[in-house]
């Protein structure tokens, strides 16, 4: 589905304060540590819940009544006449309010009427499983699942329908909010995304590209969407110098699952929890004795080839099952390494953003004469730099956010050109590996146009125009590597 998507920005491409910058139009909310991104665009909750993951976001979380108020100002500078998703769903439990980030919900509410806890939340198509509903029809996703009790694996259920309203949406005027029905799609939304430093700083670790930092635990999170055994998967996880996560307390607990539940499309996963010393004498990967467990009800079951641990999606608690008769999704988890940089503060004064991910700097050419995509490589080339290569989906976000902006940009160039003037042959201009592409039908749309521009549309799928072809809707981004010692 393409959705047009309406940002409020001002001028500049950047908003900077104190050594940190917001890109993609965003303002920067300083006691906070937060930018926040305000998009006009009637969306479902969970279409903006995708929107806000592809610039490296979530829907908003509030948490003090300054951030409420900081929120609500610029939205009714931004929305004129509707209201607002936030991130707060009760989708693990009913009655049980969440924030998308994994941040504490005690620490501040604002509802106008708080809705009833411990509502039925889901009415179950009972035809799809032959007049079966199952007893815990609550716990499950919107789409598609398995039965909770895991006792019969042929019964599957293929859509639910909501019966009561299990996000939230803020008002307007006063901020207050409500719960509402997650698929009306009426509401704008605020994205909330991290700061971008100008500079790491000396010997700073680092998590590698795709991994989610856990600052507070030391670790790196990867989350693997293939379905393994529990071997295979602690496998794949020593591959990468890692095992599976370990999880020691409620807080690094609902961290993971916020994750989870957006990286991991709805299914369960391994964690590193296992009885293989002895039968329900469980340790974590590393040895550990659990001081913190968040068995789902009646589990762990007595079953004893079940000798290994799974966390479910949607609520967070843990359930064990058959190590080599089953494939599940699964995380990891890493210690982040340490690189020292050689950073030139010339790069932050000359308006260079530097992405951690990637070890890279970034700057967008604005849109400011009619300039085609062979110029706008020169005037990167002129930096030191070529125009953006791209190799993942994060990194796609990240050249979005940066490339729009500038609100008169509908294309921005990157360096992906057909050298030979075949349109099947692109290669990057700084000769790394075409290894990720996402051209917006799957394959370039034009036969005879060789250059590579990212569209202003959700997640900013590519198109291929001429090389020479010039317009004021076109900017671009130039990238370069970071200097190491």
């Amino acid at each position: 589905m393409n959705i047009l998507l309406l940002l409020s920005f001002g001028c500049a491409a950047f908003t900077a304060v104190a050594g940190q910058r917001c890109f993609n139009g965003a303002v920067f909310g300083a006691d906070f540590k937060k930018c926040y991104n305000f998009f006009y665009s009637p969306l479902t909750a969970e279409e903006a819940e995708a929107v806000c993951s592809s610039i490296g976001g979530q829907l908003v979380s509030i948490n003090s009544p300054a951030e409420q108020a900081f929120i609500s100002g610029h939205a009714r500078l931004r929305f004129v006449n509707r209201d607002y998703w936030i991130g707060l769903t009760d989708f693990m439990k009913d009655g049980y309010w969440t924030w998308s980030d994994g941040s504490d919900y005690a620490l501040y509410s604002n509802w106008d009427e708080k809705p009833a806890e411990n509502s039925p939340k889901w009415k179950v198509l009972s035809s799809k499983l032959n007049g079966y509903t199952p007893e815990h029809s609550s716990s499950y996703s919107r789409q598609s699942y398995e039965l909770h009790s895991y006792s019969d694996r042929s019964k599957s259920l293929s859509k639910t329908i909501p019966e009561t309203n299990s996000c939230v949406a803020a008002t307007l005027v006063h901020g207050t909010w409500y719960s509402t029905n997650c698929n009306q799609a009426t509401n704008y939304f605020v994205c909330q995304t991290e700061p971008v430093s100008l500079a790491p700083a000396i010997n700073k670790t680092f998590c590698p590209l795709m991994a989610d930092e856990e600052s507070q635990k030391n670790k790196c999170l990867h989350f693997i969407s293939s379905f393994q055994t529990y071997s295979e998967a602690e496998l794949t996880c020593g591959s990468i110098q890692g095992r599976l996560v370990n999880i020691k307390d409620a807080d690094e607990m609902w961290f993971v699952t916020a994750r989870a539940r957006q990286k991991l499309a709805r299914q369960d996963y391994w964690i590193g929890l296992t009885d293989f010393y002895e039968f329900h004498k469980w340790r974590w990967d590393d040895e550990s004795i659990p001081s913190y467990l968040n068995w789902a009800h009646d589990e762990p079951s007595n079953e004893r080839n079940n000798s290994c641990v799974a966390s479910h999606i949607l609520r967070g608690n843990w359930y064990n099952d058959d190590c080599e008769g089953t494939t599940k999704y699964f995380v990891c988890e890493t210690v982040p390494v340490k690189v020292p940089f050689s950073l030139s503060s010339e790069n932050q004064v000359n308006d260079w953003i530097f992405f951690k991910r990637t070890n890279s700097w970034y700057k967008a050419l604005p849109t400011l004469a009619t300039k085609s995509w062979e110029a706008y490589e020169k005037d990167c080339q002129a930096e030191g730099a070529h125009l953006a290569s791209i190799h993942s989906s994060y990194e796609n976000s990240f050249v979005y956010g940066i490339a729009f902006g500038d609100d008169l940009c509908q294309y921005a160039a990157i360096g992906l050109k057909s050298l030979s003037g075949n349109v099947n042959n692109f290669e990057w201009n700084d000769e790394t590996v075409l290894d990720f592409n996402y051209w917006d039908s799957g394959k370039p749309p034009y036969e005879n146009k060789f250059c590579t521009f990212m569209r202003y549309h959700v997640r900013g799928p590519w198109y291929n125009f001429g090389c020479d072809d010039t317009a004021w809707s076109f900017c671009a981004v130039c990238k370069k590597p970071a200097t190491l010692n």
